[in-house]
């Protein structure tokens, strides 16, 4: 069964199942979740155990959707710091993944755009939902120019990528012609709808969650690997922070070895 559900979800979730399958041969609800709790996790790592489990058992109707749901929010009350942790590429390939499977072809462009941005630029979601048709262009030397405003500052920062950069294998330039070719409504805004709309935070919360992560974890990932190329003053100007104190939260030591 589980070579099945890698094809249907995907290695990293199979793979975080299969080191506790033993454990699910016999469901015992209190026992699973005593056996979680038990577990040297984070409390987010934890968060995303119990869902992963419950969705897998429930797939295979070894449990019931109420039963699915209990094992879910037995740890949703540890998820305060869930949007703070690091992600793994394979944690973000899960989330293409899933962009991929979404309906209509400038949809799921849209959304490949709205990840690889974040992740070059480690810009909060806000930034870049507010980023207009007018704050992207190509210049002349075809790299990618986008003008992004700090949503607690104010202040505006330009970011000039080259046409090459691809970050897990997703290339900014590539994406945003093919995505400005295909959306299907004008709007002033880059990230829109079908009805010319901006898309929302909670789009973009709800899609993430699926993927079991939270926008909020991009800009942590990325600042965390500045971090480490770089010293901390160019991580804080990175990152548009004016303390450096700020930028020292970033720095997450124990989640260091999951994106080498």
């Amino acid at each position: 069964m589980l070579e099945i559900y890698e094809k249907i979800r995907s290695k990293y979730r199979a793979d975080m199942i299969r080191q506790h399958l033993s454990k699910l041969q016999s469901y015992n609800e209190v026992y699973l979740i005593q056996y979680i709790d038990a577990l040297d996790l984070s409390s987010s790592s934890k968060y995303v155990l119990s869902r992963a489990l419950a969705d897998y058992l429930y797939t295979f109707s070894k449990i019931t959707k109420e039963q699915a749901e209990r094992l879910r929010s037995a740890f949703r009350y540890m998820r305060s710091d869930w949007s703070k942790q690091v992600v793994s590429d394979e944690q973000i390939d899960y989330l293409i993944k899933i962009i991929e499977r979404q309906r209509g072809e400038h949809v799921q462009l849209r959304n490949k755009l709205a990840l690889a941005i974040m992740l070059t630029t480690g810009c909060r979601v806000g930034e870049l939902l507010n980023t207009k048709t007018n704050d992207i262009c190509v210049d002349e030397q075809q790299q990618i120019v986008i003008r992004l405003v700090n949503s607690k500052s104010g202040g505006t920062k330009l970011y000039h990528i080259k046409a090459t950069h691809s970050i897990n294998n997703l290339n900014i330039l590539t994406l945003y012609n093919e995505y400005i070719n295909k959306r299907t409504a004008n709007s002033e805004y880059l990230f829109s709808n079908d009805k010319g709309q901006r898309i929302t935070k909670e789009n973009i919360e709800a899609l993430f969650r699926k993927a079991d992560m939270h926008p909020h974890q991009i800009r942590h990932t990325a600042i965390t690997k500045r971090l480490k190329d770089y010293d901390i003053y160019e991580a804080a100007k990175f990152a548009g922070h004016k303390s450096l104190a700020t930028t020292q939260r970033y720095i997450q030591r124990e989640y260091v070895n999951k994106i080498e």
